[in-house]
């Protein structure tokens, strides 16, 4: 018996329905446009080489879209893992509580004539998204070995603080890898900023946001951009889970679109963002269904919450004290 192996851990697909995934691609203009860079630097005799990224050119914003609270989340890599800068900002969901009339999951799901879509169901206690987050940009640097083509991590910093100087940004986090340096300066101009490694609970929030349609992903038609968005299609499609406990990304794909949308995620159903009230969970018992029309629900695009109690809780609104961009930012030269 000494010699008997332990059982390894069960590894499962995190995402059940992928097609769930394709639904939230939606054609958008881009708010910007970006073209790569290769800079060459000359250190004692050694060529070094970087790719970067620049804005070259805005969408026309309207005052409004400029004053929308956006988060960011950004994941750095230089020689072997992708860069990855992803923009997002939420949008009200709209909520309706109705009776379950006591019927279990399994009985909904067995119900050819029920008009629940057992996609959509959330189990008791999960997260129910507050919010649809709208994911606005999705920005990749990826270095090549072949090349030898590191990222140049100071364009992401540039990247993110011409985006700061153009849009409303009320949150930014980075994953802990190659991050200090960054979160201390902008730190310093007054942002809110953290530093956050994406967990198993997070991807849980992502995965019922796409079960309910509460997560809406850019695609840019006759734009080499739209790789970017094919990258979080196919990571999130391979994702695994195993033990239930983490989180690991599938053979062959990596993880970083999936982590920086599962961080902007994070931001948009915080209590924090907007100053509006905290995510609620589901009240035990409770379901979700999404698609209904405005007839049957009174709501365009109702998230629609099955709960044996008539009401959900809400919790009380925070707010967030505003940054504001520094003087030395205001009057830096470029």
């Amino acid at each position: 018996c000494r010699h008997l192996c332990s059982p390894g851990e069960e590894i499962d697909s995190f995402i059940k329905f992928p097609e769930r995934v394709d639904d939230a691609v939606i054609d958008k203009e881009p708010i910007f446009v970006t073209e790569t860079q290769i800079f060459e630097h000359n250190v004692k005799g050694t060529i070094k080489r970087f790719v970067g990224k620049k804005i070259i050119a805005w969408k026309d914003l309207t005052l409004a879209e400029k004053r929308l609270p956006r988060v960011i989340h950004v994941d750095n890599g230089v020689d072997v893992c992708d860069a990855v800068l992803v923009i997002g900002h939420g949008e009200d969901l709209f909520m309706t509580a109705i009776h379950a009339e006591g019927r279990g999951i399994d009985e909904i799901e067995n119900d050819e004539t029920s008009l629940i879509d057992p996609k959509s169901l959330i189990a008791e206690g999960e997260f129910v998204p507050t919010r649809k987050t709208i994911i606005d940009a999705i920005e990749v640097w990826v270095p090549d070995k072949r090349r030898q083509l590191q990222v140049s991590l100071l364009s992401v910093d540039n990247m993110l603080e011409d985006i700061c100087n153009v849009l409303n940004i009320v949150a930014i986090s980075y994953d802990q890898w190659e991050s200090a340096k960054s979160i201390e300066y902008f730190l310093n101009l007054g942002y809110v900023i953290e530093k956050h490694n994406i967990t198993y609970e997070d991807f849980r929030q992502v995965r019922t946001c796409l079960y309910v349609n509460a997560l809406e992903l850019p695609y840019y038609p006759l734009s080499l951009k739209d790789r970017d968005t094919s990258l979080a299609v196919e990571e999130f499609k391979h994702l695994r889970s195993l033990g239930g406990k983490r989180i690991e990304k599938g053979e062959g794909y990596s993880k970083d679109v999936a982590d920086c949308i599962a961080g902007v995620v994070r931001h948009v159903n915080s209590k924090s963002y907007k100053g509006r009230s905290a995510p609620s969970r589901a009240i035990k018992g409770s379901l979700v269904l999404s698609g209904k029309t405005v007839d049957q629900f009174g709501a365009p695009d109702a998230q629609i919450v099955i709960s044996t109690k008539p009401k959900l809780a809400r919790l009380p609104s925070s707010r967030r004290p505003r940054p504001r961009l520094s003087n030395s930012l205001l009057n830096r030269k470029r």
